[in-house]
């Protein structure tokens, strides 16, 4: 009876040393990730604010008005060929603009 009471006791406390771990580790992980948050997402986010938080999606959406820069035509010389809007290939002196994300190319007739 003695030795089960031993071995009971030290299953007892195994448990708890091992609970005591995953808790430790949790936590641990826990702060990780917030920092890695912090990171990923910036300061801006800690606040709440829904400005912040509006403004953030309207640049993800893509819902901000662009500058006009980007949303002018440049003529420019292209050595490598692209695709036009229509789907065409295009090199030489091709008028160019940014979409966002992408360069868009028209054909430069003179």
């Amino acid at each position: 009876m003695d030795r089960m009471a031993e071995g009971t006791e030290h299953v007892v406390i195994e448990t708890l040393l091992f609970i005591a771990f995953v808790v430790v580790v949790g936590a641990a992980i826990v702060k990780a990730y917030e920092g890695y948050h912090d990171v990923l997402y910036g300061p801006y986010m800690q606040g709440g604010s829904i400005e912040a938080e509006a403004t953030m999606i309207a640049i993800t959406l893509g819902l901000r008005e662009l500058p006009a820069a980007t949303t002018a035509w440049h003529l420019t010389t292209v050595i490598i060929p692209r695709r036009t809007i229509t789907g065409r290939l295009v090199r030489g002196k091709v008028w160019r603009r940014r979409d966002g994300r992408h360069w868009l190319y028209k054909k430069f007739i003179a």
